[in-house]
């Protein structure tokens, strides 16, 4: 299955701070209302968390969030890609910087979120850990390996976390999305990677594969879904991809499970004139929606829409 989606936007703000406000990672928190995370870096003031509420009346209304403490001597966090529910722990939440910089941050975050009415929300870092050491001599995350999605499902009484770095092909060798997952013990805050696998056989957009991850339970199995998207510049033309990557399916023998990646072509949807890096599960304000998606899109900020 494939649709093709063109999409013409143009956003006026008479504050002229339209672009202010961009989304990188998204994770649904209520019928109504998603979780937004985006990739400030730690130098530039502003909100790194979000919430987004969709409804007919009022339309789509962005509220930051504030942090009172991230728990981490590395202070607040810096450029976030990544959020997801954690199943089992209603209002508890990952959300995952991209990488390490010079041996700083590469934080992954286990949030709270409360919700008063009517919209008066309110967020706790209660951890602040990390999901490996920095890497070489530099303790720089290489081009194309940041964390750009993140994911979390339960197997039996176990939480298994994605995470998909963004692949590139911009300078020096071309490298392919990859998923690593494995056991996260939210007790100690600890992960255990159980395999490292290729996202896609090929890239889909020849730039970047993954800039977000969904996963649904499916009669027993865990779908995966990813997007992919390119951007030439800030100022555009973008063009992103949402696409179903494959399935997560248990594995008696190891008590683990292992990744089937679908078969090409695979169900997906392509949508010119948007740079999407985040993707959740429908509002149910929006009937007959398939999917939530957010954009950054640089220059022209970003936007949240239904995918039908």
């Amino acid at each position: 299955m494939k649709w093709a989606i063109w999409l013409g936007v143009w956003c006026l703000c008479a504050s002229g701070a339209v672009a202010d406000i961009g989304y990188s990672g998204m994770a649904r928190v209520a019928d109504d209302a998603f979780l937004v995370v985006n990739d400030r870096k730690a130098s530039v003031p502003g909100y790194r968390l979000g919430i987004i509420t969709v409804n007919a009346e009022r339309g789509v209304v962005f509220r930051a969030l504030e942090v009172a403490d991230w728990k981490d001597p590395d202070g607040p966090a810096n450029d976030l890609e990544a959020c997801c529910a954690i199943p089992g722990r209603p209002q508890e939440y990952l959300v995952a910087e991209s990488g390490y910089v010079r041996r700083k941050f590469g934080r992954v975050f286990h949030l709270r979120l409360t919700r008063g009415m009517p919209d008066a929300w309110g967020v706790e870092v209660l951890q602040a850990f990390r999901l490996a050491g920095p890497p070489g001599d530099e303790g720089t995350t290489a081009d194309g390996d940041q964390i750009e999605g993140i994911a979390c499902f339960r197997f039996g009484a176990k939480t298994v976390l994605v995470c998909a770095s963004r692949g590139s092909n911009r300078g020096g060798a071309p490298r392919l999305s990859r998923l690593t997952f494995g056991e996260l013990d939210l007790q100690q805050h600890r992960f255990t990677r159980w395999a490292e696998v290729p996202l896609v056989a090929s890239s889909l957009l020849n730039d970047r594969d993954c800039a977000d991850l969904l996963v649904r339970a499916e009669n027993g199995v865990w779908a995966l879904w990813a997007v992919a998207t390119v951007d030439v510049g800030d100022l555009g033309p973008y063009r992103s991809m949402v696409y179903r990557a494959g399935t997560f399916v248990p594995n008696v023998a190891s008590g683990q499970v292992d990744f089937r990646p679908d078969q090409a072509p695979g169900a997906r949807y392509e949508i010119h004139g948007l740079k999407v890096e985040a993707i959740a599960e429908p509002a149910a304000t929006v009937p007959g929606s398939a999917f939530s998606i957010a954009t950054d899109d640089e220059a022209y900020g970003g936007i949240w829409r239904p995918l039908f």
